[in-house]
């Protein structure tokens, strides 16, 4: 087999590496419907399938990268701060209660990154992953909204709303929101069929959404929606060279008329909650994170190693105290950055600013449209609520990791072409 024949063999199962990664990305590895655990004991912490399953996929896709090596090493010391982070991780390992555990969940990540990278590097833009994102949810979309209509063990047995094929409201409701991105970006496309097909898997997105009632998930919506339509206006009125003026004075308002509601009238939020069948302490969210920063002060330095708090064994005795007060086992903070300064410290969690400060950072330079953006804004939205950054298998989660490489990944590829190489010698001199 010559060295395009055997380039392009990688490439093909790079793609396809991704694409089962997806898929199990958006489907699980466990058997939908299933009831919720009310006992400790019902709680487990292991998923051989995952194991098998992620294992193989880490190996495949690291042999499709060795080819690419150089392209790698160009691309770690571009990024620098995922790899920081993922390496203090792999360090913490050593002062963590439950070793093994840590170990596993924090390869399942380096898995996931590998896959990633794989797909990137043998893909001629990050844009090629639209094809795989639309041709999942064609199958994922539709069955969610069937066995909603159908299946009473797709509805949340807590809440009583959608939940589908996952584990609980909150999960459909984040599927609803990345669906929702996804099928905007396909609407760009050229075809009347492709716009028409796009149209109808988003109004059946929206369905999803505001069929689980993840107040979470709908108020990232808004969010995003908000945002998008900032930024709209904001080409509108650049060719006025006021673009950018006109965007921070919105942005500036936005945040003093927030200031203002919640100080000098508190009472509104507190009757807007409650007409949503919630309250200013986000269902007791607030109650958990300061209990949670109570057990793990002594040890914010450092953390308790990745993936280490939530581990459920009886002599996990800061969590055994967790739930004796909170009977319904959360598995999580439900406030993403505060699962990762427990886990990871202040180190981590420093790390993890850098990555994001120097993400939109690079973004501001390229000055070109990336797709993927929107899923990465959505997740860091979502974790003011949730947590789902650097949690293996967990769909925002996993597509943050995807959105925030696709970043560097655009870079590597452009510095290496024969008219930037020039340029970027020039500048170096």
């Amino acid at each position: 087999m010559n060295h395009s024949s055997q380039g392009k063999y990688l490439s093909n199962i790079a793609k396809v590496a991704f694409l089962i990664y997806l898929f199990f990305t958006f489907f699980g590895t466990s058997l939908p419907f299933r009831d919720r655990a009310t006992s400790v004991d019902e709680v487990g912490t292991s998923n051989v399938v995952n194991q098998i399953l992620f294992t193989s996929l880490f190996l495949i896709s690291s042999v499709c990268l060795y080819p690419k090596r150089k392209a790698l090493a160009r691309f770690i010391i571009k990024e620098k701060f995922l790899t920081a982070f993922l390496l203090w991780c792999l360090l913490s390992v050593f002062w963590s209660s439950y070793p093994f555990v840590a170990f596993k969940r924090i390869f399942q990540i380096f898995s996931s990154v590998t896959v990633i990278l794989a797909f990137l590097f043998h893909s001629n833009s990050s844009d090629d992953a639209l094809k795989y994102f639309k041709t999942i949810l064609l199958i994922y979309v539709p069955l969610s909204i069937i066995s909603c209509l159908v299946i009473p063990g797709a509805i949340d047995p807590v809440h009583l709303t959608w939940r589908g094929l996952t584990v609980g409201k909150n999960y459909l409701g984040q599927a609803g929101v990345v669906s929702i991105i996804i099928w905007m970006y396909a609407m760009k496309g050229n075809s009347l069929k492709s716009k028409f097909v796009a149209c109808i898997l988003l109004i059946l997105s929206l369905m999803l959404l505001f069929g689980s009632w993840s107040m979470t998930s709908i108020l990232t919506f808004v969010l995003l929606a908000y945002l998008f339509i900032l930024f709209s206006i904001d080409k509108v009125f650049r060719s006025l060279k006021i673009g950018q003026t006109f965007s921070a004075l919105i942005i500036v308002s936005s945040v003093l008329l927030f200031i203002s509601i919640y100080y000098l009238g508190f009472d509104l939020i507190a009757s807007s909650f409650n007409s949503v069948g919630k309250d200013t302490t986000f269902t007791g969210r607030t109650d958990l994170w300061m209990d949670i920063l109570k057990i793990a002060r002594d040890r914010l330095a450092m953390g308790y190693g990745y993936g280490s708090f939530w581990v459920i064994q009886q002599d996990n005795l800061d969590l055994m105290s967790l739930y004796e007060k909170y009977v319904w086992l959360p598995n999580e903070a439900h406030l993403g950055y505060l699962d990762i300064l427990v886990d990871t410290g202040f180190v981590g969690l420093s790390l993890v600013f850098l990555m994001i400060i120097f993400y939109f950072k690079n973004l501001l330079k390229l000055k070109k449209p990336l797709f993927g953006l929107w899923l990465l804004v959505a997740a860091l939205i979502l974790n003011l609520q949730e947590s789902t950054l650097f949690f293996s298998k967990i769909l925002t989660g996993e597509l943050f990791l995807f959105a925030y490489l696709a970043l560097y990944a655009k870079i590597i590829k452009l510095n290496q072409e024969p008219g930037r190489q020039s340029t970027s010698l020039k500048s170096q001199q």
